[in-house]
């Protein structure tokens, strides 16, 4: 889809104009919303905590929880504020790995989208680039079998979910933490899975199973 001209690209997107620091009321704000400046070290700390107490699989569900959560009302924030100031959907879509890489969390590039939001189709491609949580997760444990970017995945999924209107799941198809050259992601419609992704449609049953209500009460 072609860029109208006069309107925003993703990477028009900037973080450091849109955040407001409140030091005498300890508050730091985007628009209505609360956020939380924290070293990595100390999440690495908690991840590496919970996976002790929890197990793995526990552990990294809540992390993809959260994400989807922290993706999703990301969007939401930015379709109301700029939705109708993009050049065009891919546009809109693009400025979430912009602001997840604004966030510091990592840095996110597109390699491929796809998107149709009217008739329901998506799909998305790309690469993560200094991933704090695979950062942290090597800094306690060796390089395993196992790929553990799902506050990425999460973020992606609840970004992509709120975009399209429909559960989207994103899934880590390499990881440093299992030894792959770089992190890397593959986004599509939740109902396009199989068994491959099993664990991670579980991991957001609830997340999905909420959007779609919420989505049936918007046509009654």
């Amino acid at each position: 889809m072609a860029a109208s001209k006069g309107k925003m690209k993703a990477t028009d997107f900037n973080l450091k104009k849109e955040v407001a620091y409140l030091p005498e009321q300890g508050l730091v704000v985007h628009e209505d919303r609360r956020l939380l400046l924290m070293d990595a070290n100390a999440m690495g700390l908690l991840m590496d905590a919970m996976i002790k107490n929890m197990g793995f699989n526990k552990a990294m569900e809540v992390f993809m929880q959260s994400g989807f959560e922290h993706g999703y009302s990301d969007f939401l924030a930015m379709e109301a504020k700029y939705g109708d100031k993009f050049a065009n959907e891919i546009e809109l879509f693009a400025s979430g790995p912009v602001i997840h890489s604004w966030e510091g969390l990592v840095q996110a590039k597109p390699i491929s989208i796809e998107a149709d939001r009217q008739a329901g189709n998506f799909f998305s491609e790309g690469i993560w680039t200094n991933s704090w949580q695979v950062q942290q997760y090597l800094t306690f444990n060796p390089v395993g079998e196992k790929a553990v970017c799902y506050s990425l995945t999460g973020y992606a999924s609840g970004w992509t979910s709120a975009f399209l209107g429909k559960p989207v799941l994103a899934v880590e198809t390499a990881c440093i933490a299992k030894g792959d050259a770089h992190c890397s992601w593959l986004l599509k419609p939740a109902d396009e899975y199989g068994k491959e992704a099993a664990m991670e449609l579980n991991f957001l049953k609830d997340q999905f199973e909420k959007l779609l209500l919420n989505k049936a009460n918007e046509g009654v």
